[in-house]
């Protein structure tokens, strides 16, 4: 967590690892945010599903991946260099 002083305004973000992309994990993001965090992040789910926010928002039937494996990232657009860091970082993904 860091607080920064900007113009009079205190930014304040918080990141945390999620063990799961699912609604919960949308509605422990929103309570950040009531609760005076400037900004969430949703790196891992977003990369896994694009679609995030649609999942969470209840307006797609798909099932939300919580791994992933080489070849889905071409369909999921993920570049090379990221996918080679994603299979480097032990840990850092869920790889099937």
């Amino acid at each position: 967590m860091r607080r920064k002083n900007v113009n009079d305004y205190q930014a304040f973000i918080a990141v945390a690892r999620a063990k799961s992309f699912t609604k919960a994990a949308a509605q422990q993001a929103e309570d950040a945010v009531k609760a005076g965090v400037s900004l969430t992040a949703v790196g891992q789910g977003m990369v896994m599903n694009p679609d995030w926010v649609k999942f969470v928002e209840g307006k797609t039937e798909d099932k939300i991946a919580l791994n992933i494996a080489a070849s889905d990232a071409e369909q999921l657009a993920i570049p090379q260099k990221l996918w080679r860091v994603i299979e480097e970082t032990t840990g850092w993904f869920n790889i099937r």
